[in-house]
């Protein structure tokens, strides 16, 4: 199945950011296995570290909604141009206008209202870490 528009920024997003993360971690066990100081000790990994983390999956989680609402409301603007295209032919049938107006922006009002509590969580979750200091 091809990619669509909005996957494939996203794929490339992610392979250059894997690559990046290897490339230092690689660097910096080169660095460390370097030292004769200090020998290559594994830290486990403290809350710090796990909350860190959540917080960047919680990142591209929402990079990854807002491209999908991006997607979403492309084809939702697609159905409405054809839409309003019919709604312009003589002896359009008004009730059947009506009703899918009114599912289309339902549909888009449902979408925004996720999107914004996604941001609103994430939000939060960057002002309990200390990381987000904008209002």
């Amino acid at each position: 199945m091809a990619q669509n528009i909005a996957e494939v920024p996203d794929a490339m997003y992610q392979q250059g950011r894997q690559l990046a993360r290897k490339a230092k971690d690689s660097s910096l066990e080169n660095n460390m296995r370097n030292s004769i100081a200090y020998p290559i000790r594994r830290a486990e990994p403290d809350d710090e570290d796990e909350h860190l983390n959540d917080l960047l999956q919680e990142e591209e989680d929402l990079v990854s909604a807002h491209r999908k609402q991006v997607e979403e409301t492309l084809n939702i603007l697609i159905e409405e141009m054809n839409m309003l295209g019919e709604a312009d032919q003589p002896g359009n049938q008004l009730d059947d206008y009506i009703s899918r107006l009114s599912g289309i922006l339902s549909q888009k009002a449902a979408g925004i209202v996720d999107l914004q509590a996604r941001l609103e969580q994430f939000q939060k979750r960057l002002n309990e870490n200390n990381v987000l200091l904008y209002a």
